[in-house]
């Protein structure tokens, strides 16, 4: 029996570790609060979501093919794609309720894109991650961001300089 969970232990440390990690924070948050010892937490980098001022769509290039993605955090490239999102939405004036949260947005236009609603969906879970959690899900998949891209007009191919 001992051996048995010992071998669990080790087999499925990582998620164990997390979330022990997890539970350990929380617990200090919680009794920094409520012995009035909160101290402020680091700021987040600010996330666009306002719609107004977006820059044109076609500013925008494709990160997968441009190598960005191999060099940008994941956080950035999340942010990049669904700003890059945001302002073809915005150039294509697809029908926008204001305000939406970034997972109403997604769906919204997943009913006018169908065939990327699956990776429209994983973009609006993995930015509000970004936007408005802590760290990224174990579920990120950079492979479904390409897809994404992969879906968008021609217009976010990398400039060719010559």
């Amino acid at each position: 029996m001992a051996a048995v969970l010992i071998w669990l232990l080790y087999r499925y440390r990582t998620p164990i570790l997390t979330a022990l990690k997890n539970a350990w924070a929380a617990i200090r948050d919680f009794i920094a609060k409520l012995f009035g010892r909160s101290q402020p937490a680091t700021p987040k980098p600010a996330v666009a979501t306002n719609v107004a001022g977006v820059p044109p769509f076609n500013t925008f290039k494709n990160p997968f093919l441009a190598g960005s993605d191999q060099v940008w955090p994941p956080e950035q490239l999340i942010v990049y794609s669904y700003n890059a999102l945001q302002s073809r939405a915005h150039e294509q004036q697809s029908k926008q309720t204001s305000p939406q949260t970034p997972r109403e947005f997604c769906r919204q236009l997943s009913l006018e894109m169908p065939d990327a609603a699956d990776e429209l969906a994983h973009l609006a879970f993995l930015y509000g991650h970004v936007a408005y959690g802590r760290s990224l899900p174990a579920s990120y998949d950079p492979e479904q961001l390409r897809q994404l891209w992969s879906k968008m007009p021609s217009g976010v191919q990398p400039a060719m300089r010559q």
